[in-house]
């Protein structure tokens, strides 16, 4: 009889085993599944994820850029001037400075070609967007 015994304890040992196994795994697959769901909020559209990654580095040239082009797809002009405006404020402004400067900036590490980069690329989106304001001679500047 003890022999029995044991071996009907082993095998609920076996099952309590699986079905503690089952419920851990369940619980790791549940909390996986709502830090997806909430971080999906994040990219519900593409505004939203841009503007998660400016609150989170507010010096990425490359998610101001962005954006702003997404605002200016979804016809949002006016929020698009801001961000666009905001960028530029960050980046200093090469317009003004000669290739000869801009080099000896460039040799001294104050520029980089990421920065002049940008900085071309938001004036430009914020010539469309003045242009689509109906400020055509702002735009032409």
């Amino acid at each position: 009889f003890l022999g029995v015994q044991r071996g009907t304890e082993r095998r609920w040992n076996r099952r309590a085993a699986w079905w503690m196994g089952a419920g851990a795994w369940f619980v790791v697959m549940a909390v996986l599944i709502l830090l997806t769901r909430a971080r999906n909020t994040d990219y519900a559209s593409e505004e939203s994820m841009w503007r998660d990654v400016l609150s989170k580095r507010p010096d990425n040239y490359r998610a101001y850029i962005h954006a702003a082009a997404g605002l200016f797809s979804g016809g949002q002009i006016a929020r698009t001037d801001q961000v666009c405006r905001a960028l530029l404020q960050r980046i200093p402004d090469y317009s003004r400075c000669s290739d000869a400067r801009i080099r000896e900036l460039w040799n001294q590490g104050y520029t980089t070609r990421r920065s002049l980069r940008y900085y071309a690329m938001a004036r430009n989106l914020l010539g469309n967007v003045q242009w689509a304001m109906g400020h055509g001679k702002e735009a032409a500047e």
